[in-house]
């Protein structure tokens, strides 16, 4: 695996590829603001239509990290999501997404494929 530095060195050139014009902060904000509408409706059918539209705005918010991020950097933020205890939430850099968000997405993206 990469060190810390080594990783920290990955999202700083990511980043630098990322639009002139890429607003950060209002980047997060929509993460926020999907994931409370998702918590907010759960539990909710992961086969359902509107889990399929959650789904499609959850990999639309998606694409401008896949765009710039390497396999590696991919890998790092799941495993990330893979090893939150029950009831955390991600906070600081990271979007405020919480387990049961993560975990419905999980299985909507299985039920959707």
């Amino acid at each position: 695996g990469l060190t810390e530095a080594e990783e920290l060195e990955q999202w700083r050139a990511a980043e630098a590829q990322l639009p002139a014009d890429f607003d950060q902060e209002e980047y997060s904000l929509r993460w926020a603001e999907l994931s409370q509408r998702i918590e907010a409706v759960l539990p909710l059918d992961p086969g359902s239509a509107r889990a399929a539209s959650f789904l499609a705005e959850w990999n639309e918010l998606l694409e401008p990290f896949l765009a710039v991020a390497t396999p590696e950097m991919v890998a790092g933020a799941t495993e990330v999501w893979e090893q939150m205890p029950e009831g955390a939430a991600l906070e600081g850099d990271d979007p405020p997404i919480s387990r049961a968000v993560w975990e419905f997405i999980k299985k909507t993206q299985v039920a959707c494929s």
